[in-house]
C-alpha cells in the first residue's frame, strides 16, 4: 500500500476529507462535557462541510471520488489530478468555516 491507497489502505474515507474534519474540530470543538453548545455548534459546522464537500465531489470516499478501485487510479495517474481536485475542494470548504 501507499498514500494514495487511502487511509490504512482502505480506498475508503478520503484522507483530505477526513483532515478536513480533524481541522474544523479542533478549531471549533468542545474541552469537555461541560461545553454542550460548544459540541453542538461543532457538529453542525463538520456536518456542513461534509455535506458541501460531498456535493462538490458526489462522494466522501476514495472509490468513490475517483470513480474506480485503486489500481485502476494508479494506472491512469489520477491521483496527481483528482486527489488534488479534492485536496483543494477540502481546503477551500474548510477555510470558509474557520
Amino acid at each position: 500500500h501507499t498514500a494514495e491507497d487511502g487511509i490504512a489502505g482502505r480506498q475508503m474515507a478520503c484522507g483530505a476529507v477526513l483532515g478536513g474534519v480533524l481541522v474544523l474540530s479542533a478549531r471549533h470543538g468542545s474541552d469537555g462535557p461541560e461545553q454542550a453548545d460548544r459540541k453542538a455548534a461543532t457538529k453542525e459546522i463538520v456536518a456542513a462541510y461534509l455535506n458541501a464537500v460531498e456535493k462538490r465531489l458526489d462522494s466522501l470516499t476514495c472509490r468513490g471520488i475517483l470513480g474506480v478501485d485503486m489500481d485502476e487510479a494508479r494506472r491512469r495517474d489520477l491521483f496527481s489530478t483528482v486527489c488534488r481536485d479534492a485536496v483543494r475542494v477540502c481546503t477551500e470548504e474548510v477555510e470558509k468555516r474557520l
